[in-house]
């Protein structure tokens, strides 16, 4: 799911709700489908006006496109995957 989330200011300025009442906003990673608050996110991407929020930084690369760095364990799991038989 795609969320235009309004910028620092936009939030900052909106209407007070007090200490009782706490506002989440849950959102879906797009790489994983894990669903999360966006204040727990671990990764932030914008994209044409258009924030994503992912799980974790190895989320994020993914989506991104990014390889993972070397020794990491996306990049350790990646390697052992069997590859395509020749």
């Amino acid at each position: 799911m795609n969320v235009r989330i309004p910028d620092h200011e936009e939030l900052s300025s909106g209407p007070d709700l007090g200490t009782e009442q706490e506002s989440k906003i849950e959102v879906r990673d797009p790489v994983c489908g894990a669903v999360l608050d966006v204040g727990d996110a671990a990764a932030c991407e914008e994209r044409d006006g258009w924030a994503y929020f992912f799980c974790s930084d190895d989320c994020r690369r993914a989506f991104a496109g990014e390889p993972a760095p070397p020794g990491t364990a996306s990049e350790i799991g990646a390697a052992a995957l069997p590859g395509p038989e020749r």
